[in-house]
């Protein structure tokens, strides 16, 4: 069975799923079942600025063309001063800034996937404070393979997808010598030849207040026609432009103040909360108090967050199954969002025998598994089992049972004064 439902507002909503019992159904605890689901606007104006017309910015639109959640505008550079930016989310550049062009104009607060090619002004480029400096040393250029670097945690991206891409032509970069900030997680990095040079070839940095990402080399037409000629279709090309536009565009940020929390706990699981509040020049600064207010089913509740070096963290008891709305506040800086707290009560949800699991518990304890067709070898396998008798000694200070101890005492004191009677008798 099939149902649509409605995404018609944003946030997180609760469904509940439930089933009339039946006659003579001894047990409807696990009639019912309570889901959330996130609904995200992640409907976005993505701006393509180009210094020139170039294959790449036509490969770029097709990778976003075929997701519905962005309207993609073409701007060229020589335009971007008179172009309509307002309702525009995120950029992505091509060969920019560059000789002719050297200002990125009103997209340079502007979430952006840059892509460094043979034109790009490197000088400049590193002062848009991306998270990576290029060095040039001189006009030369190289190509740029592929190769997974692993630990990326910003976004996912499929194996799958990142084998495909590793298999690709390398692109044209201009040569230079990178300098990686903090904070900078590299996706795939450079293969120069047969040497892997460890140099980012895409990345993408969550520090500051606008989100970056960076892809150091032109040729993207290239990749999606060599995938094209392997499989038939686009499809980890496309995805992996997409997933760089999308971090861009989910993760923009406004305030100093940023909190990482799930959108779901398990019911009894602990809750841990993340904050990083950064000063004027947009360093982590754990100098100020960090409170988070907590609205849930039962009421509301303050807490405070506790510093370390860089960042403050909060442990929250276990709460029970519900939605709760949370505001962190520092000076004059907050941050809000919600998470919903699941039932865990997995028992009641699946009632099925697991077999497999049973066998897997019997097999590790010695024992064995015995289907119907099999129960005659039972009695052959219990005629095995051996009686086996254990014996334990345990020994016990006098001084721990002082009843006892008094009890001796008192009988011997008695023994003697008897003797002692009877004796001079």
């Amino acid at each position: 069975m099939t149902l649509m439902l409605p995404a018609d507002r944003e946030g997180l909503h609760r469904y509940t799923v439930s089933l009339r019992p039946v006659d003579g159904e001894w047990r409807d605890d696990n009639n019912e079942i309570s889901f959330y689901v996130d609904v995200v606007d992640t409907r976005a104006v993505v701006a393509v600025v180009a210094d020139a017309p170039h294959p790449d910015v036509a490969a770029i639109r097709l990778a976003l063309a075929s997701s519905p959640d962005y309207e993609v505008r073409y701007i060229p550079a020589s335009e971007l001063s008179t172009a309509r930016l307002d309702d525009v989310k995120v950029a992505v550049t091509h060969n920019l800034p560059s000789p002719t062009h050297p200002s990125l104009g009103g997209i340079d607060n502007m979430p952006t996937l840059h892509i460094v090619g043979l034109r790009t002004d490197l000088r400049r480029f590193s002062d848009l404070r991306t998270g990576l400096e290029l060095r040039q040393n001189h006009t030369a250029t190289e190509q740029h393979a592929a190769v997974a670097a692993g630990g990326f945690s910003l976004f996912s991206y499929d194996e799958a997808d990142m084998q495909t891409i590793e298999s690709l032509p390398p692109l044209d970069a201009p040569f230079a010598s990178p300098r990686v900030s903090a904070g900078v997680q590299t996706l795939f990095t450079a293969r120069i030849g047969t040497v892997d040079s460890r140099q980012p070839l895409v990345c993408a940095t969550a520090a500051g207040a606008t989100r970056h990402a960076v892809i150091w080399g032109e040729g993207l037409w290239r990749w999606r026609l060599a995938e094209y000629a392997q499989n038939g279709q686009t499809g980890a090309v496309d995805r992996l432009i997409n997933r760089l536009v999308r971090f861009c565009t989910l993760a923009e940020r406004g305030g100093r103040l940023q909190v990482d929390a799930r959108r779901s706990y398990m019911a009894g699981e602990p809750i841990e909360l993340r904050a990083v509040h950064y000063n004027e020049s947009f360093e982590p600064d754990c100098t100020a108090d960090v409170m988070l207010e907590l609205t849930g089913p039962d009421g509301s509740s303050e807490y405070l967050f506790s510093p370390g070096s860089d960042t403050y963290t909060l442990r929250l008891p276990p709460m029970p199954e519900g939605v709760y709305r949370w505001k962190a506040t520092t000076g004059g800086d907050e941050c809000n969002g919600v998470f919903a707290v699941e039932n865990a009560s997995v028992e009641t949800r699946d009632m099925t025998a697991d077999h497999r699991l049973l066998a897997t518990l019997a097999e590790g304890s010695g024992g064995g598994l015995f289907r119907p067709s099999t129960v005659d070898s039972l009695s052959a396998r219990l005629s095995e089992v051996r009686q086996v008798i254990y014996t334990r000694h345990r020994f016990t200070s006098m001084a721990s049972l002082p009843w006892v101890f008094a009890l001796i005492v008192l009988l011997l004191a008695a023994e003697w004064g008897l003797r002692k009677y009877w004796g001079e008798l």
